[in-house]
């Protein structure tokens, strides 16, 4: 057995937390990458379309809500009196938005809203920052994209689509939708009976997904952890902001080893940002970090935002809204998914990954 296999053994089908749920083989993926023009059109399109083409339903976490299409594409569902449309969205990004009522987005919003098609999320000290859609009984969309300039160019993104066939993971992320709906005021909808998946190995799973509870002991944040110590071949992360002392030091440890491929991309303004805290544990993050800076295991992004939350442990892909920081694990309401590896035949995910993280690297050259 792969020394990933036991980790994997941890992540239990619960529903609700900071859990991953687990889905079975029979599920297909599809995975789009923002950046860059032909891909920025590709994943617009894409969302466009699995929007437009829902027939019954469209659950969606929002942090910021702005894009005219998708707008104008749930619009025509809030419509539709038989459709249930449901939009949970963070209410500080909401007022930010709806500022300027003459906004032709902002009348959007607000017409969602009052039409009782779209509630504020409004966490005590965190913010609703997944980004997540479930689209009738079969498909899921998670990603480190927001619903605002679907085809802008000017950060790097990813958003993955799950189709699962079986269900399982939809009924879990539903309920795990209600819990948060309660708070935003939305009635709540029947329940689903609870779905606990029990496959024989982790062989037989593709692809797992959480939804954040702000508040809760951060266990997917202790799963990825021990995922980075059981890395046996490569870590290649591409983060928009990291400040995770305990990541961050396991991180440095495992940059001394010859054997393993260590690649950090970072956002420059946000690894900035670090340099403005004098506290102890500012100073010991910063001087680690620069010690993978000066070995070359560690490039800065700049000029175009990064804007991923991805990391490629061995043949395993997290990705998802999740920044790998204090706010990401304990305070906000974050959606993530982790891709397992594939069998022979699938799509390899992995090698995806890989190549969008290479044509940044390669782009942030010393």
């Amino acid at each position: 057995m792969p020394r990933w296999a036991w980790a994997l053994g941890l992540f239990a089908p619960l529903l609700w937390g900071q859990q991953f749920v687990t889905s079975p083989q029979e599920a297909a993926l599809e995975v789009y990458f923002a950046g860059e023009t032909e891909g920025s059109a590709a994943l617009a399109a894409r969302v466009l379309e699995w929007v437009g083409g829902a027939e019954r339903s469209l659950w969606m976490l929002a942090y910021t809500l702005s894009d005219a299409d998708l707008l104008a594409a749930l619009r025509a569902h809030a419509d539709n009196p038989d459709f249930d449309l449901r939009i949970l969205m963070d209410g500080h990004q909401f007022e930010t938005l709806t500022e300027d009522a003459e906004d032709a987005e902002a009348q959007q919003l607000l017409w969602l809203h009052e039409a009782g098609r779209l509630a504020l999320l409004e966490l005590e000290e965190g913010r609703q920052h997944a980004k997540l859609m479930l689209i009738d009984d079969g498909l899921l969309v998670a990603g480190s994209k927001n619903w605002s300039d679907l085809d802008g160019t000017n950060k790097w993104n990813d958003l993955v689509g799950l189709y699962d066939r079986k269900g399982g993971l939809i009924k879990a992320m539903r309920s795990a939708f209600e819990e948060l709906s309660a708070h935003a005021g939305f009635p709540r909808a029947p329940r689903f009976k609870k779905n606990r998946l029990a496959p024989d190995t982790t062989e037989e799973l593709l692809a797992a997904l959480a939804i954040n509870a702000p508040g809760d002991e951060a266990p997917v944040r202790n799963e990825l952890l021990g995922l980075v110590r059981l890395a046996e071949t490569r870590i290649e992360l591409a983060m928009f902001s990291i400040n995770d002392p305990e990541l961050i030091e396991v991180l440095w440890q495992r940059s001394q080893e010859e054997e393993l491929r260590l690649r950090i991309l970072l956002d420059k303004v946000q690894y900035k940002n670090l340099s403005y805290r004098k506290d102890k544990e500012a100073l010991t993050l910063r001087g680690q970090l620069e010690d993978l800076l000066a070995r070359d295991q560690l490039r800065l992004v700049s000029g175009k935002q990064l804007h991923h939350k991805f990391a490629l442990i061995d043949d395993l892909v997290a990705t998802g809204s999740a920044n790998w920081t204090k706010s990401g694990w304990n305070k906000n309401c974050e959606a993530m998914f982790l891709l397992l590896p594939p069998k022979r035949g699938e799509p390899q995910f992995p090698a995806l990954y890989a190549a969008q993280h290479a044509v940044i690297w390669d782009a942030c050259a010393p």
